[in-house]
């Protein structure tokens, strides 16, 4: 499977890193950096710096992947991330989103008001919540929608994330693999 990360400045460390070591250890994932912007590309925290392309031809990869962090407040206003999201949407692609990203999504009408979705909690309010989020957004760690949309909650999600995206698309056996040298169980 060939999967485009969208990496945008801030994007949160461990979302990335979790979700990506349990896919590169599955051996079946290849994965290519994206930015629309720029190539040299800083995580939240400091500890990575990616090298993203800046160009790719969208219909060679097979899902997206959108890591959050502060990143997701970028991706709210970036046109051009946001427009290489709904090509995979209307390619019927997957997509896999973690922490603020779903909410971005679903702000920015990638993820529809029926759908289901795991995502951080921005608004302590419980009716500043409901008001601002998805009908359907959920606080478990991960959900799979079953239509093409695979999302986490925050970081501590990333690797039941990444086992998630295996199980959907490689089976319960690659998947129940890498957990065992993810989690040790």
């Amino acid at each position: 499977m060939n999967l485009l990360v969208i990496t945008l400045d801030g994007f949160n460390d461990v979302e990335l890193t979790g979700v990506l070591s349990c896919l590169s250890r599955s051996r079946k994932v290849n994965f290519t950096y994206y930015n629309p912007e720029k190539s040299h590309v800083l995580s939240q925290y400091g500890t990575y710096e990616i090298n993203a392309k800046t160009d790719v031809n969208f219909s060679e990869f097979d899902a997206v992947f959108i890591p959050g962090g502060p990143a997701a407040i970028a991706l709210r206003t970036n046109q051009k991330a946001l427009n290489a999201i709904r090509e995979f949407k209307n390619l019927n692609k997957d997509i896999y989103a973690i922490c603020d990203a779903p909410n971005a999504l679903y702000e920015t009408g990638i993820i529809d008001p029926e759908e289901s979705y795991s995502s951080f909690p921005m608004y302590q309010d419980p009716i500043e919540l409901k008001l601002n989020t998805g009908k359907n957004r959920n606080d478990n760690l991960v959900t799979n929608s079953n239509n093409h949309l695979i999302t986490g909650r925050c970081a501590s999600a990333a690797i039941d994330l990444g086992l998630e995206i295996i199980k959907y698309n490689f089976g319960e056996e690659l998947s129940e693999f890498v957990s065992y040298g993810m989690k040790a169980k």
